[in-house]
């Protein structure tokens, strides 16, 4: 057998290796408003094939993650005025009505997650990103299934664990304009028991095909009669 130089050894070590070299994996990074997505690029036959990321399932768990740490702070708070009550009693029954407070909070997290989740299924993947154009819009509103006529007053009421909660949602005459969009504004106050605990500003607009869009909200929640958020 001829003896093979150490050039040739090296020569063959490489060649030998190559064959049995596994497809090469590409990382590249791509930001997003919810976060950072990472994209997969693998080379198949020589070219790069993508896998196109979930931006629906990745928003909603962005904002599963945005509502876990929101019922967190909201704990945190609810303990820190336990502690400023004086009578022991009344301080373990804060603590226990924070306790449950948070359980239903957090249970209501999930909630809204499943229903994400289950809109993601439907909808797709793709993310959603709609060109506003103005000039698709109409002065009002009278989509069947959602019409908002200025000076209508629809009233949600019931008893809740909390109390008697009360819903007034006022379609009232005035306008916004948001992103070159006329809307119509809606007045949506809650009480509880006779007290103001939710005071919001609704926008809303409905496009030449009948679909009502929403266009955003400035809301306010009250607690004893003060602004909380």
């Amino acid at each position: 057998m001829k003896m093979k130089t150490p050039s040739q050894l090296k020569r063959f070590n490489t060649e030998d290796h190559a064959c049995h070299r596994k497809p090469a994996r590409l990382l590249a990074s791509a930001t997003l408003a919810a976060g950072v997505t990472i994209l997969l690029f693998t080379l198949v036959n020589g070219e790069a094939a993508v896998e196109v990321p979930d931006f629906c399932r990745q928003t909603a768990q962005a904002v599963l993650t945005s509502c876990r740490d929101g019922v967190k702070s909201d704990y945190s708070l609810a303990l820190g005025k336990c502690d400023n009550l004086a009578d022991p009693a009344a301080r373990a029954e804060c603590q226990n009505q924070a306790s449950a407070d948070l359980n239903d909070a957090r249970q209501t997290c999930e909630e809204q997650n499943d229903a994400r989740l289950a809109a993601c299924q439907r909808l797709g993947g793709a993310p959603y990103d709609p060109v506003i154009d103005p000039s698709n819009f109409v002065a009002r509103i009278d989509n069947p299934y959602f019409p908002l006529r200025p000076g209508t007053t629809l009233i949600y009421e019931g008893h809740t664990g909390e109390g008697f909660e009360h819903d007034e949602f006022a379609v009232t005459h005035h306008t916004r304009v948001i992103l070159g969009v006329t809307c119509v504004e809606v007045h949506d106050t809650v009480t509880l028991d006779g007290e103001l605990t939710e005071d919001t500003l609704d926008w809303f607009a409905q496009d030449r095909d009948g679909n009502v869009w929403y266009f955003g909200e400035n809301t306010h929640e009250l607690e004893d009669g003060l602004i909380t958020t």
